[in-house]
This record gives structure tokens, sequence and C-alpha cells, in this order.
């Protein structure tokens, strides 16, 4: 980091470079502008510290920071009476369009601190489309030590007041490490439709800091497993985010009477977008492949959670 001071010798502004912790390439580059903050005792008092973050380049010759790609994200920090306020961000397309691709708000209002640090309560995270109308409802719950306990999410259709469905991701069952992150473990996410019928369970396995396995099953209106999915990521490489980066996963789909019915490897590239998914079919004996469709990537565009958002997939399907 690279830190400017001004004449009361609080910072005015920070730059940083933020390297994948695994490997220690260029990860993102971190910009702060703290001009319009007041501080008390070296603390920000009150004000707005404008953020923004860009994909970082690997360093040049004579550099101390590498050159800045267009910004991935930017955003607002408010601070009031040394407490933080509800913080504002912009997500841009990951091509350098310029393109605004979503919003986040993070409200900390039932947050409680101890100084700097986490000692209970939860934040209220919304996201939102470019057209300004909600993704996501979310309220992340924290333990006494600062760790997530509990998330409850509501998901939107475009222009719709309520969720059509609810998701609750359990902690519990999880260890994290130094920096907050989860070390090892187990997560369960159960998920219901917006009449609280359960759709889902999902419990993915971590180890080393990353997921090893999930498994999720599906249930019929009855209550009964119809379905499951196996995720292997043995394969798979990850980078800051635990996003899957130049690797691969595996997926198996299993009926309710064990027959496999689908076999599934996507490719990731070095944003951690899919390049090709290509997917098996079987027959109700899980043994005899009835079909393959491929799915090419190369000339889709992608936003800040890797979903398609213009551009176009080629897709091939042949049977066997």
């Amino acid at each position: 980091s690279t830190v400017a001071l001004g004449t009361d010798g609080n910072p005015k502004t920070v730059e940083s470079l933020v390297c994948d912790w695994r490997s220690g390439t260029p990860f993102h580059a971190v910009n702060l502008d703290l001009g319009a903050v007041t501080w008390s005792n070296h603390k920000i008092h009150a004000g707005t510290v404008k953020l923004s973050i860009s994909k970082a380049s690997e360093p040049t010759p004579g550099a101390a920071v590498p050159p800045q790609n267009p910004v991935l994200l930017s955003g607002e920090i408010p601070f009031n009476n040394q407490s933080l306020g509800k913080i504002s961000l912009t997500h841009y397309a990951t091509n350098g369009s310029g393109d605004i691709h979503g919003y986040t708000t993070i409200d900390h209002k039932n947050v409680s601190f101890l100084g700097d640090e986490i000692v209970g309560g939860y934040h209220h995270i919304t996201t939102r489309r470019p057209d300004q109308s909600v993704i996501s409802q979310s309220k992340l719950h924290y333990s006494e030590s600062g760790l997530p306990t509990s998330m409850e999410t509501g998901v939107f259709h475009a222009h719709e007041a309520e969720p059509h469905t609810r998701m609750v991701t359990d902690y519990s069952g999880v260890n994290f490490d130094a920096r907050k992150k989860i070390s090892h473990g187990q997560l369960r996410v159960t998920i219901k439709n917006y009449q609280g019928k359960l759709l889902g369970k999902t419990a993915m396995t971590f180890a080393e800091n990353n997921p090893q396995t999930a498994e999720t099953h599906f249930f019929t209106e009855q209550g009964e497993i119809r379905s499951k999915l196996q995720n292997d990521y043995a394969h798979a490489q990850f980078n800051n985010h635990n996003h899957v980066v130049n690797s691969s996963t595996h997926v198996k789909g299993i009926r309710h009477d064990g027959t496999i019915y689908l076999i599934t490897q996507t490719d990731y590239d070095g944003d951690g977008n899919p390049s090709q998914k290509v997917i098996k079919y079987y027959a109700s004996d899980g043994k005899q492949q009835v079909s393959q469709t491929v799915m090419d990537y190369s000339k889709a565009i992608f936003n800040y959670k890797r979903k398609v958002m213009g551009g176009h997939v080629k897709v091939e399907t042949t049977a066997s």
C-alpha cells in the first residue's frame, strides 16, 4: 500500500495492491479517497470515503503499483460520529465497457461494534439490477466474536415486491481462520419457496480454506427427495473470493432411485467466468449416455456475479 498523508498527519489517499493469497499474483487494485472526511484522534469522525476497485495488472519494472485496468467497482462509505453508515456500491462490467451491472448497499444500522470490531448484530444487504429493481435482500448475523452465524436471504423476480425464494445459510458447522475466512467444516443452506415449502438443502464441505464437495437435495411438493446434485471441486483452483478460476468443476446428477441422469464438467477462465460447459445425459438405467450438450461462453459478456449479461452462448447438442 501507498498512503499519502495530509498536513494534519491523517491519510488523504490510500492505494493498495491486493494479491492472490495463494499464488501472490496481483488480484485487485484498491483506491481510497479520504479527502472529504474529518478526523478525531486519528479516527474517521464524519464524512464519506470514496472507494474504487480495479482488476490488477502484473507489476511493471520500476513501478511501485501496477497500472490499473478499468474500474470493477466504485462506492461510498459514509461515517457519522465515528460510526459506519450505509455503504453504497456500484458494480461495472468486467470487460471494461463501463456499463453498470448492478448495485449493492450494506447497512450497518443494526451492527454492534467494539471500536472497529463487529461484536454482534446483523448487516442488511440489498442487491439491485441496473434498473434498480431488487435482486436480493439479506440479513447476515454475527456472533460476539464478529463471525457470521447465519444469513437469511430473499430472492426477487424483477419488479416484484415479495421474494419468490427464501434461503437460510447456517455457519454453525464451519470454522474460521484468523482472516475470518472459512477454513474447514460444513456449510448448510436451506431453500424454500414463497409459501414456505422446502425446495432444496445443500451441504458444502471445506478444507484448507477451499470448498471440497457440495451435495444438494431437491424435494417434491410432498417433501420427498426428487433428485440430488453432487459437486466435486477436487480439480478446482480458487481466487481470493473462493471463485473457481483457470480450472474446472464436476457435477453428477442422481435420481431418487440412485441412477445417474447427468454428468457435467465446467471450465472457468481467470476471471471466474465459465468458458465451456459439457453436459452428458443418461438414460433411466443411469449407464447409457443418450446425448451431450456443449456450451461455449467465449462470446458471452458477464456481470460481477459471473452471470451472462450480453453477447451470446453457443450451444450444440448431439445424440449419442
